[in-house]
């Protein structure tokens, strides 16, 4: 479940930093539901963070097979294909 946000104020970008338990943003979240629209929208406003797992969003797009949303987020943030295929289940 992801809630609708009014983007309109700035101080409301920073609620949008916050984490949970996990350490995950929403970011995170985004990239879990494989909703590269969103992805694209959040990482425009430069948020990231590191899980409780030390996983970066690149990592849950690469486990979740979202290969569309891995390969923008490779070519946005210059990760190496490599990388992002220790990654990817096979």
């Amino acid at each position: 479940f992801m809630p609708i946000i009014n983007f309109s104020q700035k101080n409301q970008i920073s609620k949008l930093q916050e984490v949970d338990d996990n350490k995950w943003n929403i970011l995170h979240y985004a990239c879990k539901s494989k909703n590269l629209n969103m992805i694209e929208y959040i990482v425009s406003l430069n948020l990231n963070s590191i899980t409780k797992n030390s996983e970066k969003f690149l990592h849950i797009t690469c486990l979740n097979g979202d290969f569309e949303s891995t390969e923008y987020l490779m070519s946005k943030f210059k990760f190496d294909l490599i990388i992002c295929m220790l990654f990817w289940q096979f």
